[in-house]
């Protein structure tokens, strides 16, 4: 029986009914749910600070092939990863450029994505075989909460089937992957932004841009000015 929520189901027979996909609106006993989920190697369809997500254990190369499963996603792209807190990097990431942890400490929790040399730890398939990862904090209580809840990172990809619109909606996620094995949907309400988050890396300790989101370029270059003298 589905948890407390909206369960949808399409007719199998005339007597039996096959569940697609378990939408919950996001409390303390969802999330709850949710980071069991996750643990067990399932994937969630999460509201963040830019559009919904789609969640699996970042380090979980299952749960991972999952993630690129649902979202019909070829496997040689790189998926973003939520992190909960900077010192999080230690473990994930091989070196944290000086520069990186300016823009941290300016920009996290936020909307900037900054890919940097992956560990060990995060296998291979979540990186479309690169040795680097796109990581960020979100602002957004429930995706930092699921990170802390499970005590691991998340995987923080856009709430689509690869090549449609990005999910802004809990309504927008189901319509796209009722017939998918996504696990659940989280239902946080309407995304605050509709834009994708800033991406960025570092060559010699200077910022490059990969993607425009939601923060400027200009405004990323102003601070390693300042912050330069």
């Amino acid at each position: 029986m589905c948890p407390k929520g909206l369960c949808y189901t399409r007719p199998k027979s005339a007597h039996r009914c096959q569940a697609i996909t378990t939408v919950l609106p996001a409390n303390k006993d969802s999330l709850e749910h949710a980071a069991n989920i996750l643990l067990e190697g399932g994937v969630v369809c999460i509201p963040t600070d830019t559009v919904y997500g789609i969640a699996g254990i970042a380090t979980n190369s299952i749960a991972v092939s999952k993630v690129f499963e649902v979202k019909q996603r070829a496997p040689n792209t790189a998926l973003p990863i939520f992190i909960e807190d900077i010192s999080s990097l230690n473990d994930l990431s091989e070196f944290v450029p000086p520069m990186a942890k300016v823009l941290a400490s300016n920009f996290w929790p936020g909307p900037l994505t900054m890919v940097l040399e992956k560990s060990d730890c995060i296998p291979d398939v979540a990186t479309g075989g690169l040795k680097t990862a796109g990581f960020r904090i979100p602002n957004h209580q429930i995706a930092v909460k699921l990170c802390e809840e499970t005590g691991k990172p998340i995987t923080g990809t856009s709430a689509n089937i690869s090549g449609q619109k990005a999910a802004t909606t809990a309504n927008e996620a189901l319509h796209q992957f009722k017939d998918s094995s996504l696990d659940l949907i989280l239902d946080g309400g309407a995304s605050i932004s509709s834009q994708l988050s800033t991406i960025v890396y570092f060559e010699d300790n200077e910022v490059k841009l990969i993607r425009q989101g939601v923060i400027s370029m200009s405004d990323i270059q102003k601070l390693v000015d300042t912050k330069r003298g």
